[in-house]
């Protein structure tokens, strides 16, 4: 696991360097450009949805049937699928286009207006843990730190079985 902290550049656009690239899997793996489904992190930010991951899939095929039901749906099954439709319209495709020893992304315009992504000149927060990559605003990430700290000792001590069950 690992952040980095990293200015926005004209055009929105975010240059990730090569110990970013290196982290995370399925970037380091890709040649050229590859464009990925972003969605908004569950605590903040975007999260980016690693290609062909099972979670990458499902949003897809949730997604496509979301889209056939609400073309057919009447108006009273559709209190069960709207919060899901809801925060899947905020999925949007984001295209990391590598250089040699680096990789760049746009952040999309419709999350910069929501505030959800970082803009020109400002700053973004990237992190990294294991397969999954986040990017924030910095000032985000900071009320989302300063938040965890006051309950950090029942977070560790809910994560401690997750971390012990990975060890057998």
């Amino acid at each position: 696991m690992r952040r980095w902290v990293l200015k926005v550049e004209r055009q929105h656009r975010v240059r990730l360097p090569a110990p970013i690239i290196e982290a995370v899997p399925w970037l380091a793996n890709a040649s050229g450009s590859i464009t990925v489904t972003a969605v908004l992190g569950e605590h903040g930010g975007i999260r980016v949805l690693p290609p062909g991951s099972d979670e990458q899939l499902s949003t897809e095929s949730i997604t496509q049937q979301l889209r056939r039901h609400a073309s057919t749906a009447d108006e009273s099954g559709k209190a069960t699928v709207v919060p899901v439709a809801r925060y899947l319209a905020n999925a949007v495709g984001l295209t990391f286009a590598r250089e040699q020893n680096r990789a760049s992304v746009v952040m999309p315009r419709e999350l910069r207006d929501l505030g959800v992504a970082p803009a020109s000149g400002q700053h973004a927060v990237v992190f990294v843990y294991g397969s999954r990559l986040e990017i924030w605003r910095a000032d985000e990430w900071r009320s989302h730190v300063r938040a965890a700290d006051g309950k950090i000792l029942d977070l560790i001590e809910d994560s401690a079985d997750e971390l012990d069950s990975n060890r057998e």
